[in-house]
């Protein structure tokens, strides 16, 4: 999904630093409980916010099953792990080994967790797919190789009630991402007159005439946004997200996924006044 060289320029820092906050407070202040051990015998165990804890069980009989006990007895925890440090830094070295430097870092992140996850002595519970800074990437990659057209940008718009909270714009040729901007691309004038998720229509043609590209698009409110990002479930994800729209709080466009009009030549930027 990711290009070798993409082209990232029009980072507003106030944008950048709020969606940026969403996406490594996933990675960073997560709760987990984890569990070391040396073939089969338990070293230590600790949960990353309240410090050390007492062993569980003197040996690590079935690594998967003490995860998902450690889990049971600790459901404040995102998740738990148990995992044997020698045994999985070898794994992982032959797993390395044998990647193309061609590969995506996208690509080759989701690679090394799914060979992660088949390791010997390693436990996670709850199991789930590989998140990056709270993206579901083996759907994202999906959605992008079979829905995707030769040209088209998405756009990310996060409202604060009326208000334009936070704004991301990403460029893709095919499946392959090559430019991200923050709505800092946008010409700022016209980007004032967006009031609430109802502007939708009107950012798209915006986005399409500025970049000259197809645009499509997700408008969402922030405290759901901020809850699609924090959750570290797949399944959960595409619940909030269809919740959302149900509900009337977000929109989805895709209307130039699906032929309709989209496409910059047909489109002038009509403000909300006079939709």
């Amino acid at each position: 999904m990711l290009s070798r060289d993409p082209r990232i320029d029009d980072i507003g820092d106030l944008s950048w630093e709020r969606l940026g906050g969403l996406a490594f407070a996933h990675e960073n202040l997560a709760r987990r409980v984890v569990l070391l051990h040396r073939k089969g015998r338990a070293l230590a165990c600790w949960d990353t916010q309240a410090g050390r804890l007492p062993l569980p069980a003197p040996k690590v009989e079935d690594a998967q099953a003490l995860a998902e006990s450690l889990k049971a007895a600790h459901p404040e925890a995102l998740e738990a792990w148990v995992v044997e440090p020698e045994a999985l830094r070898a794994d992982l070295a032959k797993a390395q080994m044998g990647l193309s430097l061609d590969l995506g870092l996208d690509v080759f992140l989701r690679h090394i967790w799914e060979h992660r996850m088949q390791g010997p002595g390693l436990g996670l519970a709850p199991r789930r797919e590989f998140m990056w800074y709270g993206l579901p990437m083996a759907r994202l990659q999906k959605f992008c190789d079979n829905l995707l057209p030769e040209r088209c940008c998405f756009t990310l718009a996060v409202f604060e009630g009326q208000e334009l909270w936070a704004g991301l714009l990403a460029e893709f040729e095919g499946p392959q991402l090559v430019g991200l901007h923050t709505l800092d691309a946008l010409p700022q004038a016209e980007l004032a007159s967006a009031q609430g998720i109802e502007a939708a229509p009107f950012l798209l043609a915006l986005v399409s005439n500025t970049l000259q590209r197809p645009a499509f698009g997700w408008f969402v409110q922030k405290d759901d946004f901020a809850a699609w990002m924090r959750c570290a479930d797949a399944e959960a994800k595409a619940e909030i997200f269809q919740r959302g729209i149900l509900e009337r709080r977000s929109h989805f466009d895709a209307a130039a996924l699906m032929g309709g009009p989209g496409r910059a030549e047909s489109l002038r930027p009509i403000p909300p006044s006079e939709g």
